[in-house]
């Protein structure tokens, strides 16, 4: 199952709370997108999943992975980089005794 790291959780937090629009049990929605260059990730916040993603949970956020990227991420690790107003997310394979630990 992917993992959030505690950065990520507080990343996809601020972001939630950083606008009036978003309602409070809205997600983080990672999908796949098909561009000139290959597939790529795209990172959206979105209110509710889609039917047929599979929802994530860490400490309150709620991650909502698209059907065709689920398998790709179920054994990666999901990281968050703030600065500056700025978020870069950041997806790694799960390392046993990594040292960036899970937030679940």
């Amino acid at each position: 199952m992917l993992a959030l790291t505690q950065n990520a959780v507080d990343a996809i937090h601020a972001i939630k709370a950083s606008s009036d629009e978003v309602p409070e049990d809205a997600g983080l929605r990672i999908s796949a997108e098909s561009e000139a260059e290959g597939t790529a990730l795209h990172l959206a916040i979105v209110p509710a999943p889609a039917e047929a993603d599979v929802v994530v949970e860490a400490e309150g956020e709620q991650i909502f992975l698209g059907a065709e990227v689920a398998g790709f991420l179920d054994d990666k690790i999901l990281d968050a980089d703030m600065e500056e107003g700025r978020v870069n997310f950041a997806i790694a394979p799960q390392a046993a005794g990594d040292d960036n630990q899970p937030a679940f």
